[in-house]
C-alpha cells in the first residue's frame, strides 16, 4: 500500500485508463451508517473527464474539495491509484524488452557512471539494451504513465542523441520537471507534452536545449498560458497548440514568437477571425492552421490590396468552420503570399451559386497553387476563371459593365466580385446572350440530341437540350425523370465509346446499347455548360445515385 505522506494534493493518478489530479488526502467525516473509519485514507480526484466522477468534492454534506464541473469528483483508496513510474523505468520498459524492467536498478546505477563505465557493462545483456537506447534519434513515452523524470542527470547518457521526444499523455505534473528532463538532452529539437496538465512556474527560466517544434495540445491552456510555454525556448519555429481553451491570441510581438513559421490553433473556441489577427503581425508565418474554431468570417484590416496583414502567410487551413460566404474568400486575396488554402467542410459548400466550391476559390485567389490538398493544374486555373467570367457575366452588365470594360461599376458587385474585370481583360468579354442569339442561323444550332440512361432503370430518355444548358439544370431534368429524391446524389457521366456506331438509326435505343464503353468522363462541375463537353448527337449519359 502507498503511505499517505507520499501521496501529494497536485499530482497526477490514472485510474481505469481516466486521467485525474490529486485534491484531496486523508480521511473523510464518518457516521455510524456508513462504517468508514476515520484512520483510513482517501484520495479525493478531480477528473479530467467530469463522466468518469461522481460529485463535486463532497461527502455526507462535507466540502473536502472542488470542482469545475458539478460531477467532476471522486474519493478512490490509495491502492486504486496508479501514481506513475519514473521516465527511466518507461524508457526501459519501451526499449529494451519485455524482461528489462528487471534490469532498471542495474540501469540507473550506470546511469550515475562515466562513460567509460557503461561501455564496460557486464555481459548479462543489459550493456546492449543500454546501447540501443543510447544510439536512438527519437524517443516517445506516450501513455506510459510518467510521473516524474527521476533523478537529475538519469537519463543524459541514454538520450544524449535524441533529437524528438515525446512525452504525451503521461502524469507529469510541473514545467520544473519538464524542464529538468529535457535540459539532460542537448540536442533535442522536438518535443511533444500534449495531453498532460502541466503547472507554470516563473522561476523555470529557459532552456540549455535548442528546441524548435512545441506540441501542446489539449492540456486546458488559455492563450496567455500557451505564450508562458513557447516563452521557455528561445528558437521555437513551430507551435501546435490544439483543442485547448484559446479564445483569442495576445501579444505576439515578443521572443520567441518573432521567429515562428507554423501556428496550429485547430479546434479552439476562438470562433472570431479577430481573434486571430494578432498573428498577423508576425513577419515570418508561413502557415497557419485554424481548423475547427467556429470561425464565420474573414477581413483583413484596411483597404489596401495587397494587405499589410499575414505578409509571409504562404498556406492557410480553415476547414470545418461556418464560413458561409464568398466575401471571406475575397479578402484572401489580398493575401500576398498565399498560394495553399484548405476550406473544406465550410456552409459555401451548400451555396447553390457555388457548387464547385474549389472552382469558386481558384477564380477568386489569383496566387493559389493548391486548393484543399490538391495541386492547381494551369489547364484548370484557366477554365476556372474562363467559367467564372462567364457565369457571372450577366451581372457584371446588370452592374454597368461594358465591353471596353473601362466603365464604373456598382459597388456591391465590385465587392462580391473583386476579381471579374481583371479575369475579363486576362480572358476577353463573354459575348452577351443575345448577341450569340442574333449570331446563330437558328435555334436549332444550339441544340442537341442527348440519350440519358441508367442502371437503376430499364427506361431511356432522349431529350434535345440546349447547348447553353447548364450541368446543375440537367440534374434537376434527371431528376423529375427517374423520381430521385436527393439531387446532390446525382453523379452524371458522359459516355465515350471504343469505336463510333455506324450503320444504326440515331435515336433507337440498340445505338447506344450495341456500343462498348471505352471510358466515362465525369460532368462535375454543375456550373458548366453543356457546350463545354462537346456534346454531338446522341451522345449518352450515364446516370447514378
Amino acid at each position: 500500500m502507498v503511505e499517505p505522506k507520499n501521496i501529494e494534493v497536485g499530482k497526477r493518478i490514472e485510474n481505469d485508463g481516466y486521467y485525474g489530479t490529486i485534491r484531496y488526502v486523508g480521511a473523510l467525516d464518518t457516521t455510524s451508517a456508513t462504517k468508514v473509519h476515520k484512520d483510513i485514507t482517501w484520495v479525493g480526484v478531480e477528473w479530467d473527464k467530469p463522466c468518469r466522477g461522481k460529485h463535486d468534492g463532497s461527502y455526507h454534506g462535507v466540502q473536502y474539495f472542488t470542482t469545475t464541473h458539478a460531477s467532476g469528483g471522486s474519493f478512490l483508496r490509495p491502492e486504486k491509484c496508479n501514481f506513475g513510474v519514473t521516465l527511466m523505468a518507461a524508457l526501459v520498459d519501451r526499449y529494451c524488452g519485455p524482461n528489462a524492467s528487471s534490469k532498471l536498478s542495474e540501469l540507473s546505477e550506470f546511469a550515475q557512471s562515466d562513460v567509460s563505465e557503461l561501455d564496460s557493462a557486464g555481459a548479462d545483456g543489459s550493456h546492449e539494451k543500454k546501447s540501443y537506447l543510447s544510439k536512438r534519434s527519437t524517443a516517445g513515452v506516450h501513455g506510459m504513465f510518467v510521473s516524474d523524470g527521476g533523478k537529475d542527470g538519469e537519463i543524459a547518457p541514454y538520450l544524449a542523441n535524441v533529437t524528438e521526444l515525446d512525452l504525451s499523455l503521461n502524469l507529469l505534473t510541473d514545467w520544473l520537471e519538464i524542464a529538468m528532463i529535457i535540459n539532460q538532452i542537448p540536442q533535442l529539437k522536438v518535443l511533444n507534452v500534449s495531453d498532460n496538465r502541466l503547472r507554470l512556474h516563473s522561476d523555470v527560466g529557459c532552456v540549455s536545449c535548442d528546441i524548435c517544434v512545441l506540441y501542446l495540445n489539449r492540456m486546458d491552456y488559455d492563450w496567455s498560458k500557451v505564450s508562458c510555454c513557447a516563452q521557455l525556448f528561445s528558437h521555437l519555429r513551430e507551435l501546435h497548440a490544439c483543442y485547448n481553451q484559446i479564445e483569442g491570441i495576445g501579444n505576439v510581438l515578443v521572443s520567441p514568437f518573432t521567429e515562428i513559421s507554423l501556428v496550429n490553433v485547430e479546434g479552439n473556441p476562438i470562433s472570431s477571425w479577430n481573434g486571430l489577427l494578432p498573428l498577423g503581425d508576425l513577419p515570418h508565418l508561413q502557415t497557419l492552421i485554424a481548423n475547427e474554431c467556429g470561425l464565420t468570417f474573414i477581413h483583413l484590416p484596411g483597404n489596401s490590396s495587397p494587405s499589410n496583414c499575414f505578409v509571409a502567410l504562404e498556406s492557410l487551413s480553415i476547414s470545418r468552420n461556418e464560413i458561409a460566404d464568398w466575401l471571406s474568400i475575397n479578402e484572401l486575396n489580398r493575401l500576398q503570399s498565399l498560394s495553399s488554402l484548405r476550406f473544406a467542410c465550410n456552409p459555401l459548400s451548400q451555396d447553390s451559386k457555388a457548387a464547385d466550391a474549389r472552382h469558386t476559390a481558384i477564380a477568386k485567389i489569383a496566387n493559389l497553387q493548391w486548393c484543399n490538398g490538391a495541386a492547381i493544374l494551369r489547364g484548370e486555373r484557366q477554365g476556372a476563371e474562363l467559367d467564372y467570367v462567364r457565369v457571372y457575366s450577366l451581372e457584371w452588365k446588370r452592374a454597368g459593365g461594358n465591353e471596353t470594360l473601362d466603365g464604373p461599376l456598382d459597388e456591391t458587385f465590385v465587392m462580391e466580385h473583386p476579381r471579374y474585370v481583371e479575369l475579363a481583360r486576362k480572358h476577353g468579354p463573354v459575348e452577351q446572350p443575345e448577341l450569340q442569339q442574333k449570331k446563330s442561323s437558328a435555334l436549332k444550332n444550339n441544340l442537341v440530341t442527348v440519350q440519358i440512361r441508367s442502371k437503376y432503370s430499364s427506361e431511356l430518355l432522349t431529350r434535345r437540350l440546349p447547348t447553353k444548358m447548364t450541368v446543375q439544370k440537367l440534374k434537376v431534368l434527371v431528376q423529375r425523370a427517374f423520381k430521385i429524391a436527393d439531387v446532390s446524389t446525382i453523379s452524371l457521366m458522359l459516355a465515350v465509346f471504343k469505336e463510333p456506331c455506324e450503320g444504326k438509326q440515331h435515336g433507337s435505343p440498340s445505338h447506344c446499347e450495341s456500343q462498348e464503353v471505352h471510358a466515362h468522363i465525369e460532368m462535375d462541375n454543375d456550373l458548366r455548360e453543356l457546350s463545354f463537353y462537346s456534346l454531338e448527337n446522341d451522345a449518352v449519359i450515364d446516370v447514378e445515385w
